[in-house]
């Protein structure tokens, strides 16, 4: 139900500064710009904007803040996302998040971990 994220565009820097920015191509055309609000480890945050396809109908714009620590066997992950719905969307948004966005987010995360080289 989600589109999933297939291509990363025009990316500024190595995403690991304040004020950097970057497309993401979403699997059904749609388009959201990410721009980097906070790097200070463990935590980051980004905003999210100029939605396009399915959800530039339905949001206007979203924050997403990611909090990694480590742990014995691994890394302990909190990433939260807030959307701020268009006008008379509220409800729509707020079930899709609902029933489907916590699935969503168990199944790419994974995926996004494997990626993700370490830092010393």
């Amino acid at each position: 139900m989600l589109p999933g994220v297939v291509e990363v565009r025009d990316q500024t820097g190595a995403w690991d500064a304040v004020g950097q920015t970057r497309a993401l191509v979403l699997s059904d055309g749609g388009t959201v710009k990410e721009t980097l609000t906070v790097v200070d480890p463990p935590r980051f945050a980004y905003d999210l904007s100029t939605f396009t396809g399915f959800f530039g109908h339905l949001v206007a714009s979203g924050r997403s803040e990611w909090r990694v620590d480590p742990e014995r066997e691994g890394s302990s992950i909190a990433w939260t996302y807030t959307f701020t719905a268009k006008p008379g969307w509220g409800l729509v948004v707020a079930a899709i998040l609902r029933l489907a966005w916590a699935p969503y987010m168990r199944r790419v995360l994974p995926a996004i971990a494997a990626s993700t080289t370490p830092r010393a």
